[in-house]
């Protein structure tokens, strides 16, 4: 049974829970706290805007499930998303979401493979 309870992400999804893993045990690091410990706003809040100063806003809920995912599987519960949590979000939503915008592409036609 265990196995199948570690397969129910996909090999990518675990894949990118690992990387944002990794980057917010950086994070950690480099403020002094314990990634493994229970975790407060403020070092959630801090998480968010360091995330955002290099990677998209749009990208923050899945940085935020890694996190959960990690606090989960260190017996924590659930974050301390709060009122300083949700206005650190929104704020980085409306600061950067005036220039961050996902780009969508269009799929190759014969066309453009055979010009």
């Amino acid at each position: 049974m265990r196995v199948f309870r570690a397969l129910h992400l996909r090999l990518g999804t675990r894949k990118a829970y690992g990387n944002h893993q990794r980057k917010f045990a950086r994070l950690c690091a480099s403020i002094g706290v314990d990634h493994l410990e229970p975790l407060s706003e403020a070092t959630l809040c801090k998480a968010a805007v360091d995330f955002c100063m290099t990677c998209k806003v749009t990208s923050l809920p899945q940085y935020f499930a890694a996190i959960q995912k990690l606090h989960d599987n260190n017996g924590h519960g659930p974050l301390p998303r709060g009122a300083a949590y949700k206005q650190t979000c929104k704020g980085l939503l409306n600061f950067f979401g005036k220039v961050d915008k996902v780009e969508h592409k269009h799929a190759l036609t014969l066309e453009n493979i055979t010009a």
